[in-house]
């Protein structure tokens, strides 16, 4: 019984190794896939609008994901490294976003009328 016990325990901490090393692939292609985006539209649109444009992105995933994709890019670096709890950077994360997409929609307006009109 002890034995099997001690295998058991073995095996769930195996697991729990085997899922941080997941959680950090997947930050980490969620990294290149971000860093192959925003070169791809600073290429496209210019230094300027192609920042904006790329962060307007990444606040449309914020928004309209049910497993925040985008907001795990802030998530998982400050819980790592500041210990907060990811209802609290999720909070901040979507305060951010509604801020971004605000500016935009009030003071961006010929970007809009020369990409769209």
């Amino acid at each position: 019984m002890f034995s099997f016990s001690k295998k058991l325990k073995s095996l769930i901490d195996i697991i729990k190794c085997e899922t941080k090393k997941h959680v950090f692939f997947r930050y980490l292609l969620l990294i290149l896939i971000l860093i192959a985006y925003l070169w791809y539209t600073v290429h496209q649109f210019g230094v300027e609008e192609g920042l904006l444009v790329t962060f307007l992105t990444w606040s449309f995933f914020v928004f309209c994901t049910p497993i925040a994709d985008a907001g795990f890019l802030v998530d998982f670096p400050a819980r790592l490294l500041i210990k907060v709890r990811m209802l609290h950077s999720e909070l901040f994360v979507w305060g951010f976003a509604t801020v971004l997409n605000i500016f935009a929609l009030l003071t961006i307006q010929e970007f809009m009328r020369k990409q769209f009109f």
